[in-house]
């Protein structure tokens, strides 16, 4: 791909994402690769980290994925709501 300069980024880092995004939609890529999983990390009350893959769904102000409400990781984000 290149190189990335700083000069080159948008000020907004959403809307950096949205160019990357966008470039990633326009790629030939295997049928087996997985465009919009992400890795989602959360801690628990003590600081602990946890991260697993979980797929985007929507970017707008920040970042949307589906999610059970009874696992791990909304428990997580109820005690500590950032990502």
């Amino acid at each position: 791909f290149g190189s990335l300069h700083r000069s080159d980024l948008a000020a907004d880092p959403i809307d950096q994402f949205r160019r990357w995004w966008g470039e990633l939609q326009s790629l030939e890529l295997p049928s087996w690769f997985e465009r919009n999983a992400m890795t989602l990390s959360t801690c628990d009350r003590e600081g602990r980290v946890t991260s697993r893959i979980v797929l985007l769904k929507q970017v707008d102000d920040g970042f949307c994925f589906f999610s059970n409400y009874r696992s791990l990781k909304a428990k997580q984000l109820e005690v500590h709501n950032y990502a």
